[in-house]
């Protein structure tokens, strides 16, 4: 049996904070995964992608009932078939399983929806950052005389509610980077999540559904979902390290 049923009219997010570095996680991971995981340079690098891909395999395997290391998982970009892009899960079962995986400061995000395609992005807020360098790159004419508007301290969060809601949304059409944020018009940072305008895909205003996403203080976050769900449930991914922790380590892998 596995360990949770999800319900199909919610979108369904685990958070863990990258305070320690569970690396019990690497013997779930593939081959690519852990070269990719050690790779980094950074420690706090290394702790994000560990759970961005030991962590996720924990969650599917409860959701699919088998072995972590058994479940396919593949970031192959649809442009350059790299190994950067949207996570899917490859296999037989016709069950749709969405993902979307997102890190920024303290935090790892990782999502799952059962019937809808979805985004979610989380951004650290850094008072440091060239902010109107970043927004002439990211916000239309009119959102940055929007944004203009704001305080200056209204104007450092506006500015990541800008953002993670045009990266929540190119994540849920899974276009990514490759689209110009410019272009994907969003709802003043005062206003609650929307999609307003896409230049180059009209369509899909009205079809997405944005919701803020709380962490702390410190971080702005955003889910964006391709058609209606009920919500949006948040829960703590430490709980899911605490179960296959003794799991792994006391009876091994392949006795689970």
């Amino acid at each position: 049996m596995s360990y949770f049923e999800l319900d199909s009219r919610f979108i369904h997010l685990w958070k863990v904070p990258i305070t320690e570095a569970p690396l019990f996680l690497e013997k779930v991971m593939s081959e690519r995964e852990v070269n990719r995981y050690r790779s980094f340079r950074k420690q706090e690098d290394r702790t994000r992608a560990l759970f961005s891909y030991g962590l996720l395999r924990l969650l599917l395997a409860e959701l699919l009932d088998t072995n972590p290391s058994d479940v396919r998982v593949t970031r192959a970009c649809p442009s350059c078939g790299e190994e950067h892009g949207k996570p899917r899960v490859v296999g037989p079962d016709e069950q749709p399983i969405e993902l979307s995986v997102s890190h920024s400061g303290k935090w790892v995000v990782l999502g799952i929806s059962l019937l809808h395609p979805f985004g979610v992005d989380i951004e650290r807020i850094d008072r440091d950052s060239d902010l109107d360098g970043m927004a002439r790159m990211s916000l239309s004419e009119a959102e940055q005389a929007a944004w203009a508007t704001l305080s200056p301290d209204q104007r450092i969060r506006g500015f990541y509610r800008y953002w993670t809601r045009k990266e929540a949304i190119v994540k849920a059409t899974g276009d990514g980077l490759t689209v110009s944020l410019k272009q994907v018009q969003v709802s003043p940072a005062d206003q609650a999540p929307k999609l307003l305008s896409w230049q180059d895909r009209p369509e899909m205003v009205g079809k997405i559904t944005c919701y803020p996403l709380a962490l702390d203080e410190h971080t702005e976050g955003c889910v964006a979902v391709i058609g209606q769900v009920d919500g949006v449930r948040l829960y703590d991914g430490r709980e899911v390290l605490v179960r296959w922790q003794d799991k792994l380590t006391e009876k091994g892998l392949r006795g689970v």
